[in-house]
């Protein structure tokens, strides 16, 4: 990549590094390191940002970075894929855990009492 900015490049190679650390947590299921490790993500997009306002990379170095920027938007899906998969996973683990406090609930103010047939309805 000779066109490009070595320093642009250099970030963009570091945000796919994260990237890629990211879904691999992610798949891995590692969802608390993920959450660790995901801000230093933004930093790093951030820098990108910054960098490419000061110095606008030309036509032919946005070129060259294609390949990586289609890796990091494929990463990207992925993990958004592998999110969307473990907001599933809480809402029925939520849910599950509403109906049973319910039932607890429930159990809790029949403690102690005796039920007739004709007190159940």
């Amino acid at each position: 990549m000779m066109n490009t900015s070595p320093m642009l490049q250099m970030h963009y190679q570091r945000l796919l590094e994260l990237s890629q650390s990211l879904l691999r947590l992610a798949r891995s299921e590692n969802w608390d390191e993920l959450l660790t490790l995901h801000p230093s993500y933004f930093v790093a997009v951030n820098e990108i940002q910054r960098i490419s306002l000061e110095n606008p990379p030309s036509p032919n170095a946005l070129s060259q970075l294609r390949p990586l920027l289609k890796q990091l938007l494929d990463n990207e899906e992925a993990l958004k894929q592998l999110v969307i998969q473990r907001q599933g996973q809480l809402q029925q683990l939520n849910s599950n855990n509403i109906q049973q406090k319910t039932v607890m609930n429930a159990y809790s103010q029949l403690s102690g009492k005796v039920l007739l047939p004709r007190d159940v309805s």
